[in-house]
């Protein structure tokens, strides 16, 4: 049998970006779960409440996903259904009074998904981990006005609530940008020009009917009560204040911060800019000396082409013309050759042989030195 999932959440919320993404996307995927969804009408909480109320039954389980108001509702609408069913609060409100007190926390972002959130609270109610709560019954001349799981306000307390309904403030928080501090600074801006103003009815609070001791008893209880609420909001628009002026400075330093890397960013592309173009200018001149350098080049080799080929023309008609004539040429040349050197060799025999006889008293072996003579002769020629 499948178990039923309600989500209660308001589509004008401030937070209702964030309740889509977190809250409805997930529970789309969930397996095993009849889930539903409520969506509070711009109507008074027991019309909503009274709504609620029939559609649930014994062992649902609600979950709500907004602020303090959504929580009230859902709880009110449980208790007039007097069915067993259990309540989950995720907190996307201003204060989330409601989601501290039962200690649950929204879903963190975990690798592309959601974790905890409506997960945790499912495993909970799986597991039979659930608190019982108690909530109080306010009654105006003694019949039911509303259940408060929490606690109830009333007089100027309560009234400054109605400062978040304001279209401006609204529109604000509907952005996702403003936080705690923001709301605590409505507060105290509202409290401050209201503060001197009266906003309890003439009446009794009274806790139970009894003897006018209780009931004076009761009395100064709340007004007690009341003024620790005071002092409360007085403590948080301080805590606020202080907290805004924190942000503030928080946004400043982001704002410089950006600042800074945006004309870092545009120093770096003028550099990136400006060295490209250097090289677009580099690069044309280099161009037009290679262009320049290539034209001279293939002048001169035209040139020089011409030029051998002129030369070799020429080489052409002179090899023709020595060809014809050249095997004469050398066989004269060689008889030539070898008439001088027979000519030199009889000078100098003659030469040799006239020493030879101005010098009778020395004995030469002739033969022996005309070799070496011949030899020495021989070796000069060469």
């Amino acid at each position: 049998m499948l178990k039923k999932l309600i989500v209660v959440y308001n589509p004008r919320s401030s937070h209702h970006q964030a309740i889509e993404r977190e809250v409805l996307a997930p529970v789309r995927k969930l397996q095993g779960w009849l889930v539903g969804k409520y969506e509070v009408k711009s109507e008074s909480l027991e019309e909503n409440a009274r709504a609620l109320a029939e559609l649930l039954h014994d062992g649902d389980l609600v979950i709500t996903a907004g602020g303090d108001g959504t929580a009230t509702m859902a709880t009110n609408g449980i208790m007039l259904s007097k069915k067993d069913v259990t309540l989950g609060v995720l907190g996307y409100g201003n204060f989330d009074d409601m989601a501290r007190m039962l200690k649950t926390k929204r879903p963190v972002e975990y690798g592309g998904e959601y974790v905890g959130g409506v997960s945790e609270i499912i495993e909970k109610f799986e597991a039979g981990k659930t608190t019982e709560i108690y909530p109080l019954e306010a009654k105006v001349d003694g019949k039911h006005w509303r259940y408060a799981p929490c606690y109830l306000t009333v007089g100027l307390l309560a009234e400054s609530t109605a400062v978040f309904d304001e279209e401006k403030v609204r529109t604000k928080l509907k952005t996702g940008k403003k936080g705690l501090g923001f709301s605590v600074w409505q507060l105290m801006k509202w409290y401050f020009r209201h503060h001197g103003e009266e906003f309890l009815p003439e009446g009794e609070l009274i806790q139970k009917r009894g003897g006018g001791e209780e009931r004076q008893e009761a009395v100064q209880k709340v007004v007690r009560e009341d003024k620790k609420a005071v002092e409360g909001v007085e403590k948080n628009v301080k805590r606020g204040v202080v907290e805004e002026t924190e942000a503030k400075k928080k946004r400043e330093k982001v704002a410089d911060k950006q600042e800074m890397a945006e004309k870092t960013a545009e120093q770096k592309k003028e550099r990136v800019e400006k060295r490209a173009k250097r090289r677009e200018e580099q690069t044309e001149r280099w161009q037009k000396r290679f262009l320049a350098t290539k034209k001279g080049v293939l002048k001169g080799v035209k040139s020089v082409c011409k030029k051998w080929k002129k030369l070799m023309r020429k080489m052409k008609s002179v090899t023709i013309e020595i060809s014809g004539r050249s095997k004469a040429r050398v066989s004269d040349f060689k008889v030539r050759t070898e008439v001088k050197v027979a000519e030199t060799r009889q000078k100098r025999q003659e030469k040799h042989e006239r020493e030879l006889a101005n010098k009778p008293e020395i004995i030469i072996d002739t033969e022996l030195t005309r070799v070496k003579k011949e030899k020495e002769d021989d070796e000069d020629e060469d």
